[in-house]
């Protein structure tokens, strides 16, 4: 991954390429993390989907979302306050270059979440929206005004949306419960048939309506059936909710669960979906309410089983030209890609697993087609979840474990308190690979929170190995207080090792006002983490073990130091509320990378790059129609490189109730110290169309035009680049 190459031979040190001429090697060093940070522009400047999963839990009649990212993202704003029916979500970029470049290697994520039955009946949808480096942010839309309240998540890649009771809230449930939690019977539906099938069948309505008055649940139940049986419309349809109704009427609330959900599965596009999955949320909350023990009367077979989740295929297109040369394809591919969950309840378990993967499918031969999976794993609790278990791919947030993992997780609730977590796995660094049996790592926390979740800490220790040998070891904390206009986290993790620093993280935001908040970040971190594993990179050499034959534990610690840079940043924002439609957002930061400076300077180069940015952005919605977005921004950013200023324009348009295009023009220009002065603009167009509730159609294309002016006497140089995708999205 490096420009400067490493070799090895017979000798106590390591010999580098160039290592003649330390001008060279410093410039080498300096060049490759601008091109990294460049490069990191690049990919933000086209990317929505940094989304990764979404989880909830229920507490107190409310419903907790977790929503999870795949990058770094730190929470500044929100707006409205605390009710409406869409949320839109402000976030910085947060972490190190480096970091965040190599998440890239487990794959991008997705655009739009699903949510699952427990979110369905308060949540429409969740949305990823502007670009990650200027103005990452989320959509969040309920299916009507909801009361909220939203939080910083459990770390920097997530965010907290807490619903205050969505099934009171709702409007009333299609069939099972009131809103007082009593039983409701279904009512005779209107039907306008007159031949004598359609005169025998209202006829059984009447029938099954008489029998659930006089509560003879028994015979009302063989009546639905005998009409859902006849497969005859409407009457199947209607019957399989009355018999939802009288499931939950009789108590029977698992098997009304399982009704209405085939019912769903049965009738995907009927105007009483949304009603349906809202008895479904008021049902799982009365199921836990009066089965604290997880004596729930459960249907056998698959009716208790629910599945849901996104299936999607694109066809990829980038392209380009250099001056007036042919143009050449660098993309031109099929990914498809699947986000499978399930969940069933047992009568002593909840079990719920997922899957998360694609394949990329290359048309070009000098391009290989990828095959990734981020997700695949099973998760086992008991219904007090007590217990809790997850094997296979996953993310952990805490515990010394710094991104994906194959491996066991598992958490047992001493009390309502404390937890005690323990995780064994192996570390994934590609979505690409199989599981690696060469690292190997146990990690045990213990966390404490407290009972109205304002406070919580954890404790944790990790010890990771590679090729038999100690590869990190790391004691760390985790911190997170919520107070009533303020919170703060914080992240501290020391290798004791390497007796170095790996980590420290200290976020706070503060609501200063309705309409005012400020955040600030502190951040000292190595990049990448710190691991033995390192002093591979630049290696002719495949394994520690081949290092060991020719190094000293020291001496391949010092290499290992000298490929983790230091990162140290500062970066402050305050958000204010200008009236019901304007927002403005001010951000600044200053960051410097640099070489561990205790490592001997035979074995490292010499980097300390500082740099600083300024960005100021004003956001306006509704201006023109109830859901419409626009938004500028201006960014000036210097590095000891280069200075570069940016602005960005980019709008939210729904022309009609199906269709959807959103309009994005972006301007930078480059004041280079070598190469001469560089500037690009890059306008681009994201089109939505939705033709059903579950299916949309996807457009994404755009341009891109560079002019690099040549101080070197080279000659000016033009830069064409292009890109589309177009595909479908498939919800289900």
């Amino acid at each position: 991954m490096k420009s400067v190459a490493y070799s090895v031979k017979q000798a106590s040190k390591p010999v580098r390429i160039g290592s003649g001429n330390p001008g060279c090697r410093k410039f080498a060093w300096i060049a490759f993390f601008v091109l990294l940070i460049s490069s990191l522009d690049s990919f933000g400047s086209s990317s929505e989907r940094f989304l990764e999963r979404m989880s909830s839990e229920t507490r107190d009649n409310n419903l907790v979302v977790t929503v999870h990212f795949m990058q770094n993202l730190q929470y500044l704003s929100h707006t409205p306050d605390n009710q409406g029916q869409r949320i839109s979500i402000r976030f910085r970029e947060s972490g190190p270059v480096l970091a965040n470049i190599m998440n890239q290697s487990l794959g991008e994520g997705v655009k739009t979440l699903t949510p699952g039955p427990e979110q369905a009946a308060a949540l429409k949808s969740v949305t990823a929206t502007g670009d990650l480096n200027m103005d990452p942010g989320l959509v969040v839309e309920f299916f009507r005004a909801q009361k909220f309240d939203i939080r910083p998540g459990p770390d920097t890649r997530s965010i907290r949306i807490l619903v205050e009771n969505p099934a009171v809230q709702a409007e009333a449930p299609a069939g099972g419960l009131q809103e007082s939690g009593g039983p409701m019977l279904p009512e005779i539906p209107e039907f306008t048939g007159d031949s004598p099938e359609d005169k025998r069948l209202q006829g059984l309505f009447h029938e099954a309506r008489k029998a659930l008055e006089e509560e003879n649940y028994r015979r009302a139940t063989a009546i639905y059936d005998k009409i859902i049986a006849t497969s005859t419309e409407p009457y199947a349809a209607e019957a399989i909710l009355a018999l939802g109704m009288a499931r939950a009427a009789n108590g029977q609330y698992a098997q009304a669960q399982a009704q209405y959900a085939l019912f769903l599965e049965q009738y995907p596009d009927s105007p009483r979906t949304n009603e349906v999955k809202t008895s479904i949320a008021a049902l799982q909350q009365e199921l836990y309410a009066n089965y604290p023990n997880g004596e729930v009367d459960v249907v056998p077979g698959t009716e208790n089983w629910q599945y849901f989740g996104t299936l999607d295929q694109f066809y990829l297109y980038d392209g380009g030209k250099f001056d007036d040369r042919s143009s050449d394809t660098y993309r031109s591919s099929l990914l498809s890609s699947a986000n499978l969950n399930w969940q069933g309840r047992t009568k002593a378990l909840d079990i719920s697993g997922r899957f998360s993967g694609s394949y990329d499918y290359s048309f070009l031969d000098e391009r290989d087609s990828i095959s990734r999976v981020s997700y695949l794993y099973l998760d086992i609790a008991d219904h007090d979840a007590i217990h809790q278990g997850r094997l296979g791919r996953q993310r952990l947030s805490g515990s010394g474990i710094l991104g994906y993992f194959d491996g066991l997780h598992y958490q047992y609730e001493l009390s309502q308190k404390y937890a005690l977590r323990y995780a064994v796995g192996s570390p994934v660094l590609s979505s690409r690979e199989g599981v690696d049996t060469d690292r190997l790592f146990n990690g045990l926390a213990v966390d404490y929170q407290t009972l109205d979740d304002s406070l919580f800490i954890s404790l944790y220790g990790l010890n990771q190995t590679v090729d038999g040998s100690t590869d990190r070891r790391a004691l760390g904390t985790e911190v997170r207080y919520f107070g009533e206009n303020y919170n703060i986290y914080s992240l501290l993790d020391y290798d004791i090792y390497f007796d170095e620093l790996n980590i420290f993280h200290l976020f706070g935001n503060w609501r200063i006002s309705n309409d005012r908040v400020a955040s600030i970040t502190l951040e000292q971190r190595r990049s990448p983490s710190l691991a033995l594993s390192n002093a591979l990179q630049g290696q002719t050499l495949g394994s520690i073990d081949d290092l060991q034959s020719i190094f000293s534990d020291d001496e391949l610690k010092e290499l290992a130091l000298s490929r983790s840079l230091v990162y140290k940043s500062v970066y402050a924002s305050l958000t204010e509320q200008l009236n019901d439609s304007w927002q403005a957002l001010f951000d600044a930061g200053i960051y410097n990378l640099s070489t561990d400076t205790s490592v001997p300077d035979s074995v490292q180069d010499d980097i300390d790059s500082d740099d600083w940015y300024l960005s100021a952005q004003l956001m306006g919605r509704g201006l023109f129609k109830p859901r419409d977005f626009y938004s500028i921004g201006l960014r000036y950013a210097d590095s000891d490189r280069q200075s570069t200023t940016s602005l960005l324009l980019r709008g939210r348009v729904p022309l009609k109730d199906r269709l959807q295009i959103t309009p994005r023009l972006r301007f930078d220009y480059r004041d280079r110290d070598r190469d001469g002065d560089q500037w690009q603009i890059s306008p681009s167009l994201f089109t939505t169309y939705r033709l059903s509730k579950k299916t949309s159609l996807e457009l994404d294309i755009g341009y891109e035009y560079k002019r690099m002016d040549d101080d070197l006497g080279g000659g000016d140089l033009d830069e064409h680049y292009y890109f589309m995708s177009l595909g479908y999205r498939h919800d289900f």
